[in-house]
């Protein structure tokens, strides 16, 4: 039987150009020289083997050495004001076994984690779905670690299911005094509450996401959404991993710890950024607010900006054998991370707030639509398995919204297949360059 095309007149354009930047993951590129010589050499070779951005495994590794960090040194941009390195990483996940390739680009810096960080006495490291905050110790005063976590499910247990744990994830960020009492017994304070984040989230669960995550947090997360270059064949993949040089350059961030006083207490070593870097940061300041950028964002800014600055400065310092610690944060460390956060961390930021707005709906759509486009189907069914749609009903509510966009027809019975189909628009949807 002969399927008519009936595509929709009255078609949303709106709709179709949503679907459009939606499906295409239009990215800034990754400044990748920010990383120094080697981290940069090091994360563009591996990347390669899993057909994926360097990104991905460049905002891994800044999350990695923050993490390794930790307490140990603070930054500081003028007086009266300090901050600890902790970054809040956010990777935006596609469908299929791209996901999982951007996922497991990251694996040497989780192994490293694994082997060396987790048994440091020192530190808190979660890894996975185990992230309870509320479990640290005193004796953890480096701080904790929070790596590749999914985040639909952190933030249901922080913010649904723990009220308390949501707390101290909201002093984590800024390195607070914590003080908990556990069954009436005395209370026990941790002087600097400090915690990193490294984790994932579906794309179609931001709109989920941004509905419950509270506007600060969601300002404290830097996100990327790499950019899909193909699929890693298992049989051709090659593991990334470490070179024996890495591991021993990570293990110098790992091995700094925390001055102790006479008196035997812990604190950080504040590093102050030096007069040119300072400078750099007010004629930065100086342009935003020129802009008319508002006062809250900026601070918020400049929190993402100066942690950057410290984690890049230790990143590069590691790397170097014999190299003397630096105790300051210099001027090239610091435009380092204003060219980071302004080309890259920024403009992302915006495109996953913009996705998190649509509903739920227009990005199952878009999975649909570039499955479809892929193949060059003509028509397609419900019983379509298309990865990312779980349900027959998840297709029929994609298919809905391609309909609306005027992308396909309406369903019509085909008797010889028994069933219904929807034909394609070829012209507006397979014509684009997904």
């Amino acid at each position: 039987m002969k399927i008519v095309n009936d595509f929709s007149l009255s078609a949303v354009p709106s709709l179709g150009a949503d679907l459009r930047r939606l499906a295409k993951q239009e990215a800034p590129s990754f400044p990748m020289e920010t990383l120094g010589p080697v981290w940069h050499s090091w994360a563009s070779q591996n990347a390669t083997t899993f057909c994926c951005s360097p990104a991905c495994l460049a905002v891994p590794l800044l999350a990695a050495a923050a993490m390794m960090i930790g307490n140990a040194r603070w930054v500081s941009p003028w007086v009266g004001r300090s901050e600890p390195p902790a970054l809040w990483m956010a990777t935006v996940l596609g469908y299929g076994r791209n996901s999982n390739d951007v996922r497991h680009a990251a694996n040497p810096l989780l192994r490293f984690l694994r082997e060396y960080a987790a048994s440091s006495p020192r530190m808190q490291v979660m890894i996975g779905d185990a992230c309870r905050i509320r479990d640290i110790n005193f004796a953890q005063d480096k701080g904790s670690a929070a790596y590749a976590v999914d985040l639909d499910k952190w933030q249901q247990d922080a913010y649904v299911s723990h009220p308390l744990e949501g707390a101290c994830w909201r002093d984590a960020y800024h390195g607070r005094l914590l003080t908990v009492t556990v069954n009436g017994a005395n209370p026990i304070a941790i002087p600097y509450l400090t915690a990193s984040i490294n984790g994932y989230i579906r794309h179609d669960k931001l709109p989920a996401f941004g509905e419950t995550c509270p506007s600060e947090m969601w300002d404290r997360f830097l996100w990327q959404w790499p950019i899909q270059t193909g699929f890693a064949h298992e049989s051709q993949c090659i593991r990334p991993t470490f070179e024996p040089a890495h591991t021993i350059a990570l293990k110098r961030l790992l091995d700094m710890d925390l001055l102790t006083d006479r008196d035997g207490k812990r604190s950080p070593v504040v590093c102050r950024l030096t007069s040119n870097a300072m400078g750099q940061v007010q004629k930065w300041q100086w342009a935003a607010t020129a802009a008319g950028v508002d006062a809250q964002v900026q601070d918020v800014a400049l929190s993402h900006v100066v942690r950057l600055a410290l984690v890049l400065e230790f990143l590069w310092w590691c790397a170097v054998p014999y190299k003397i610690e630096p105790t300051t944060v210099s001027e090239q460390a610091t435009l380092a991370a204003l060219a980071l956060f302004q080309q890259y961390f920024k403009p992302m930021g915006e495109h996953v707030r913009w996705a998190a707005s649509l509903p739920e709906s227009v990005h199952q759509a878009a999975i649909l639509a570039k499955w479809i486009a892929a193949r060059q189907r003509k028509n397609i069914s419900l019983s379509v398995n298309v990865p990312g749609l779980r349900s027959p009903e998840a297709v029929r509510a994609a298919a809905t919204s391609l309909m609306e966009a005027g992308w396909l027809a309406s369903p019509r019975y085909n008797y010889y297949r028994g069933r219904q189909l929807y034909s394609v628009n070829r012209e507006k949807l397979c014509a684009f360059n997904w």
